[in-house]
């Protein structure tokens, strides 16, 4: 089930690049861009109030596309033509609500990864459907949460494997690589900007195969829908 959900996935992601590149990107290349020309000052532990200021910017944009690629997603699964742009235009009545939820989940993953990583990880699966129930079918930030938790029961071999295997597949080479570089060089900065903007678009597989399970999952619930 997993290898299957996946391959749809990357099927999805290839037959969509274009539009899901036009969604992602113009906003994930100027914040790297911004990152790694003050990433000297994001090491400067005085400029404490700059980096919280630069991790919720990062945060509140990250928020727009992730909505934006939800609405583009779940249309193009249903055949409807949807623009990036009219994705955007359709995300940003929710993109406040959309953010909320990020940061809630953020903390309680990162809360849990500091736990020895393996509850992190359970909360990153039990989460995996928040999204969704918030931009797809208008509930609350909390709602949204506690409803993934309660929808994601029984499906998590598959989503914490597939979600392992994509981290994988984004994260090997990036180690790779980054072991042969100098982290104080340019280069690495440079190397670790354009890493960045390869990880904002790709990571849409996260998504992607997330929506995959929930869809399955929705029409075994409901098989007449």
């Amino acid at each position: 089930m997993v290898s299957n959900f996946l391959r749809d996935s990357w099927r999805f992601f290839e037959n969509n690049f274009a539009a899901l590149a036009w969604i992602i990107l113009p906003i994930a290349i100027p914040l790297e861009i911004i990152m790694a020309l003050l990433s000297n000052t994001m090491a400067d532990d005085s400029q404490a109030g700059l980096q919280i200021l630069l991790i919720v910017v990062s945060l509140a944009a990250s928020a727009i596309y992730g909505a934006a690629t939800i609405i583009y997603v779940d249309a193009a699964v249903g055949g409807e033509k949807v623009t990036p742009l009219q994705s955007w235009w359709a995300a940003k009545d929710i993109w406040a609500a959309y953010l909320l939820l990020s940061v809630l989940a953020m903390v309680v993953i990162v809360l849990g990864l500091s736990l020895l990583i393996v509850p992190g990880i359970y909360f990153a699966g039990k989460y995996a459907f928040a999204g969704f129930e918030l931009v797809l079918n208008g509930q609350k930030p909390l709602e949204s949460l506690q409803l993934s938790w309660t929808k994601t029961t029984g499906l998590m071999p598959c989503i914490i494997g597939g979600g392992l295997i994509i981290s994988a597949l984004l994260y090997l080479p990036y180690f790779g690589i980054a072991e042969l570089l100098d982290t104080d060089a340019p280069a690495f900065i440079v190397f670790e900007a354009l890493f960045n903007i390869v990880y904002a678009l790709f990571s849409s597989l996260y998504t992607i195969f997330a929506y995959r399970v929930y869809i399955d999952a929705r029409q075994a619930a409901h098989p007449k829908d």
